[in-house]
């Protein structure tokens, strides 16, 4: 009787083969999938857009809230946006990420009263892919 208390001791469940079999498939599906994208993913640049949303006057400057728009399926850092006027001092900012597929926030603020969000041109003069 002591025998068979031993033997059963020393056998693995079998719960616990199924799941150590079905963890190492995942995680070789894992691998694969990675070498996978590794080799034929996409390796276009972020697809960024610098867009003026609206413009409020607050205490005789004007504040430009813009949204930068990353269509790609890349991320990007540090982004580089400049806003230039007809007359006057460009202004510059910098996103320090935009996720791919995302979305962010910023404003320019501009020293006159009279900035309309038609007369700026916005640029993006740069990126860093992280």
């Amino acid at each position: 009787m002591a025998d068979n208390s031993k033997r059963d001791s020393r056998q693995k469940p079998l719960a616990e083969t199924v799941v150590g079999i079905l963890s190492a498939v995942l995680v070789f599906a894992f691998v694969i999938f990675l070498a996978h994208q590794a080799i034929t993913g996409d390796r276009s640049p972020p697809d960024l857009e610098a867009i003026p949303e609206t413009a409020l006057r607050q205490e005789g400057k004007t504040l430009l809230r813009v949204k930068i728009v990353n269509r790609g399926e890349r991320a990007a850092a540090d982004v580089t946006v400049r806003a230039e006027m007809p007359k006057g001092p460009g202004r510059e900012i910098r996103f320090d990420y935009v996720a791919a597929g995302s979305s962010q926030s910023g404003a320019f603020l501009f020293d006159s009263p009279d900035v309309a969000a038609e007369d700026i041109r916005l640029s993006i003069y740069g990126f860093v892919e992280p």
